[in-house]
């Protein structure tokens, strides 16, 4: 988040509790600005997306890879061209990440991609959000993902701020509830039923107040 310390503690951005609330004192990265997005991968690593450009004083692109003991996976050195609000890790451990972005590295790519175990782009992933960013984001049990933003197009198909897409990143027409503020905050329910919270009073056609 926007914060230095924690529990008196130094700790730029971001921090570890132990389930008792108290902070883990081996746990120090330091982020030179702030982290919106957090997912852990199925090794324990955790993935970091935000506004930052260094991590430990290396350069880092709004995006980072770090071990279970907080010190950076130098491996891991995808960078994009802005903010990064959204990571969500699949099944098979490819990453998704959204954001405000529009490149990954050289690559043009819209405001959500998907990387590869290893950080690079996989290029099999063609889908292309414009129109705003990426804000949320969230995978059903069938692997299709759900993405909220501010966005406005996706493939080139106009959908305000919402929408679903398989999960070769098509677009999944039988979901269509545009937005008259962007959506944020999402969540699927274990009946596939979803959940969507934002600043908008509409949601499909429908008054609804922010949920």
């Amino acid at each position: 988040g926007v914060f230095d310390t924690a529990d008196g503690a130094s700790r730029p951005h971001l921090a570890q509790f132990a389930d008792d609330g108290t902070l883990d004192a081996g746990f120090a990265p330091e982020f030179n600005n702030y982290v919106a997005a957090l997912a852990l991968q199925a090794d324990g690593k955790l993935l970091v997306g935000g506004a930052f450009t260094k991590v430990d004083g290396k350069n880092r692109g709004r995006l980072a890879r770090l071990n279970p003991d907080g010190s950076l996976d130098e491996t891991f050195t995808p960078g994009a061209n802005n903010d990064v609000y959204t990571i969500a890790v699949q099944a098979d451990g490819k990453i998704l990440v959204g954001g405000r972005f529009s490149k990954i590295d050289a690559a043009n790519t819209g405001a959500l991609v998907r990387l590869n175990a290893d950080g690079s782009l996989d290029d099999t992933f063609t889908t292309v959000v414009e129109g705003g960013a990426v804000v949320g984001m969230a995978l059903d049990a069938a692997g299709r993902m759900v993405i909220g933003g501010e966005f406005t197009q996706v493939n080139g198909t106009n959908l305000a701020r919402f929408a679903r897409l398989n999960a070769d990143g098509s677009l999944d027409g039988d979901v269509n509830l545009p937005a008259n503020g962007y959506a944020s905050a999402l969540t699927i329910q274990p009946d596939g039923a979803i959940l969507v919270g934002g600043a908008f009073s509409e949601l499909g056609g429908a008054a609804r107040d922010h949920l």
